[in-house]
């Protein structure tokens, strides 16, 4: 299972949403309140509505030069335009809020139905001129990018899907290298002299630093997992598998899905994984096999771990079951462009 911000949308966006799938409503604004995604206003359907020629008048109004916002513009349909203003002057907080949260959006939403996207960080480009010139820059002709651009892409990449475990391999922003403390470079050290068998991992927030939280012997990985607060867990696996011994590294993200865990730690948390991975098994040299991540709730038992690591053949046949081709001679696909409104 994969936890981000987890943030999700109130029950009032979620009727605004409803609202806008039946055709009734032309702008949606949203904004992160109160750890919820909220709708901060909307603007309803009328007649007419030529929606090139209302961009600046819809749009502009509802942005405000130094807070991010979320901003649904319906475009055609069923299409509508995202756009993410994130400006320069906000907090890195604010910055990693509102990247990390709109895969959720989009997915609440209705991914299918964002044709079009858009990331501001000027107030100048939160404007139908700005809009074109986004499209010319980024989608119609690509061309090699300045250092806002990359910026821009940054943000962009930064940015992960709530579907994505901490295990899978899609290419990903590095995040945030925190500093690692001197005890557990020395508890690395310990577990690589099979020393210990178990290391546990936390961030301290105030100091924005990793730091050991305890070290040594476990043979209940599941009971290891805190209810209250993230962690980083090592834990060298031993059982066997066809009568023949194993070891097996494990690298567990644990999260709590309860609200004591806080937004700042669930997302410094996330940000800091991949690097502080990549500190353990290029410095250190530790092979790690498998990556899961889990809540409280998951038992983590020897039989648990055993089927992550070899999983059961239904199971591989499930995950590479292919879509069968449908009948021969069916027809060429039909196909309909959406028409602006």
């Amino acid at each position: 299972m994969s936890h981000q911000t987890g943030i999700k949308s109130n029950q009032k966006l979620l009727d605004v949403f409803k609202k806008a799938r039946n055709g009734k409503i032309r702008v949606i604004k949203i904004s992160i309140e109160n750890e919820e995604l909220s709708s901060s206003g909307y603007t309803e359907m009328k007649s007419k509505f030529d929606w090139k020629k209302e961009f600046d008048h819809d749009i502009i109004p509802l942005v405000k030069e130094d807070c991010p916002c979320y901003i649904l513009y319906k475009i055609g349909s069923p299409a509508w335009l995202l756009i993410n203003w994130i400006p320069e002057i906000a907090s890195v907080r604010q910055k990693m809020l509102y990247a990390s949260t709109k895969a959720t959006l989009k997915k609440e939403f209705g991914s299918a139905d964002i044709t079009e996207e858009v990331h501001c960080t000027e107030f100048s480009e939160v404007s139908f001129a700005g809009y074109l010139k986004y499209k010319q820059t980024f989608v119609d002709a690509p061309n090699p990018l300045t250092s806002k651009e990359e910026e821009i892409e940054m943000l962009k990449k930064s940015e992960i899907d709530t579907n994505i475990a901490v295990d899978t391999r899609t290419a990903t922003c590095k995040g945030i290298d925190f500093p690692i403390d001197s005890k557990v470079n020395e508890a690395l050290e310990n577990y690589n002299l099979k020393r210990v068998n178990y290391i546990q991992f936390k961030i301290n927030l105030d100091e924005e630093r990793i730091e050991l939280e305890k070290a040594g012997s476990t043979g209940s990985l599941g009971k290891e997992i805190s209810k209250e607060h993230a962690r980083y867990h090592l834990y060298l696996f031993k059982h066997s598998h066809d009568g023949v011994p194993v070891n097996t590294n494990i690298f567990v993200y644990s999260i709590p899905s309860s609200s004591v865990c806080s937004i700042k730690e669930r997302m410094l948390y996330s940000a800091c994984k991949n690097n502080f991975i990549d500190h353990i098994t290029e410095k250190f040299k530790v092979n790690i096999e498998k990556k899961i991540e889990v809540d409280e709730s998951d038992d983590l038992s020897e039989e648990y771990l055993l089927n992550e690591l070899y999983p059961p053949a239904d199971l591989l046949a499930r995950k590479q079951f292919a879509k069968p081709k449908g009948p021969p001679k069916r027809g060429a696909k039909r196909l309909t462009a959406s028409q602006p409104e």
